[in-house]
């Protein structure tokens, strides 16, 4: 599986001690399992929450027309980069543990709504951040259905099981053919690779 799939799922351990990371903000875990009553061992025999798992991130709910899915990013700008490159202004963005918005922008308005918050314009946010493993990761964090579930379930497959775990649960949870999540993958490698992504497909259409 690799350090690069741990890395991304919260699942590296570095330097022989128990500390975890979440893209690029580390998580320690502690014995006790958080205000939900429930966590999943990790391998020192300590427990991590979900409230661990997803402490100084921004939660978001994606805005679309086809399945419920989720991101976590590290802030709002790259929350409505991920937005954006996923619906190309036909998606919006609510946090869930917050009050932050990415509005959808069929009929435009992204660059005034990007200046006015940001300080630069989409393309020039995108220039400046295509790069960043914060975007990276919040990409790759684009998941369907419950979050708290997969995340507290994902450490307990077996390892040379996770792979097929995974898109069993990303199959079962989808009903679109437009498969957000699939997108979010190739977007992320696309990005990490150096390439121009994917546009999203045409699913809004303005008079």
């Amino acid at each position: 599986m690799g350090e690069r799939w741990l890395h991304h799922h919260g699942l590296l351990r570095r330097h022989g001690a128990c500390q975890f990371y979440r893209g690029r903000m580390a998580v320690s875990v502690s014995h006790n399992v958080g205000d939900s009553g429930r966590g999943v061992p990790d391998d020192c025999g300590r427990v991590r929450s979900y409230e661990q798992l997803t402490e100084n991130k921004m939660l978001f709910d994606l805005i679309n027309m086809s399945d419920k899915y989720t991101f976590v990013a590290d802030d709002l700008e790259i929350a409505a980069l991920t937005t954006c490159l996923l619906g190309s202004g036909q998606y919006g963005a609510d946090q869930l543990d917050g009050d932050a918005k990415v509005p959808i922008f069929l009929l435009g308005g992204s660059d005034e709504w990007f200046t006015a918050k940001f300080g630069r314009n989409l393309e020039q946010s995108l220039n400046a951040l295509k790069a960043s493993p914060a975007l990276i990761d919040c990409l790759e964090s684009v998941l369907i259905g419950d979050r708290r579930e997969y995340d507290e379930t994902l450490p307990m497959i077996a390892e040379d099981k996770r792979d097929e775990w995974i898109a069993a649960w990303h199959d079962r949870h989808r009903s679109s053919l437009n498969d957000i999540g699939g997108r979010a993958k190739r977007i992320a490698k696309a990005l990490a690779e150096k390439e121009r992504p994917e546009p999203a497909p045409q699913q809004v259409f303005v008079a």
